[in-house]
């Protein structure tokens, strides 16, 4: 039973165990401490959850902008092209005629274009004058109706969005702009990947199924979609979202242990 005792000209009530007066003054300690440790608790839980909405909706953001924007500069590249003079003359021109200053030019000209991130094809009267890379499975003759419909079309490794330029009467330039590259086999140099931007992993796919992140044109049609559905864990500060989310999961565990009296 409690005992009324006199301390300092004070009754005072004084609990006749010392074990119970303990527990009294472990909970009378107790508010200040759990409340900020509550606080910290909920600030981790808090921050887990932004960096997941920022990888969400920021981060796949800047992936399908950085795709968008790099897909539309080659369709500007593919129109300054289809407008340079020096290679439209010089397929006109007789090669055995043909001045050396303007031949040395158009030979820089074809090395600079062979390092172009798509596949460029010029035909003269159907017949195949220039590319500076092939794609397997894709003849020259082919390059007509890929090109017929401007839309996403797969190729035997990937993605691509077929271009097509009129010259002249008897010159016609065929792009394909790589979108992503798949293959059906692994290895060292064969891996899934963007060329438009290295750091989109490549579990992200390129659909044609709508999602969230449509892919458009330069015109504003949408070629595309892209889907993440696949690439959770390979997006980049994936991992912080997870630390945190497992960091604010140990410290509301630990509650119990540190504030309730054993």
């Amino acid at each position: 039973m409690p005992v009324l005792r006199t301390f300092m000209g004070r009754n005072c009530i004084m609990s006749e165990h010392p074990d119970q007066l303990r527990e009294n003054q472990v909970y009378t300690r107790m508010p200040r401490r759990f409340w900020l440790w509550m606080g910290l608790c909920a600030g981790v839980w808090i921050a887990a959850s932004w960096f997941d909405w920022y990888q969400h909706h920021h981060a796949r953001s800047n992936m399908r902008e950085s795709l968008e924007s790099w897909i539309q500069e080659q369709e500007g590249q593919i129109d300054q092209l289809a407008n340079e003079e020096l290679i439209i003359k010089t397929y006109l021109l007789d090669k055995d005629q043909m001045p050396a200053p303007i031949y040395t030019a158009f030979t820089e000209r074809m090395v600079r274009m062979a390092d172009l991130p798509f596949s460029l094809f010029y035909t003269l009267q159907d017949s195949l004058i220039y590319w500076n890379r092939g794609i397997p499975g894709v003849e020259a003759m082919d390059l007509p109706e890929l090109s017929r419909e401007n839309k996403l079309i797969p190729l035997a490794d990937g993605w691509y969005l077929p271009e097509h330029r009129q010259i002249s009467d008897s010159i016609d330039l065929y792009a394909l702009i790589p979108i992503k590259h798949t293959y059906s086999t692994t290895g060292p140099l064969l891996h899934p990947g963007f060329p438009a931007d290295n750091d989109i992993p490549g579990e992200v796919e390129v659909v044609r199924q709508p999602t969230p992140h449509s892919i458009q044109l330069r015109d504003g049609r949408v070629l595309g979609y892209l889907d993440f559905s696949k690439a959770r864990h390979s997006l980049p500060r994936e991992y912080i979202s997870l630390i945190l989310f497992l960091l604010a999961a140990v410290l509301t565990a630990s509650l119990p242990t540190w504030f309730l009296p054993g």
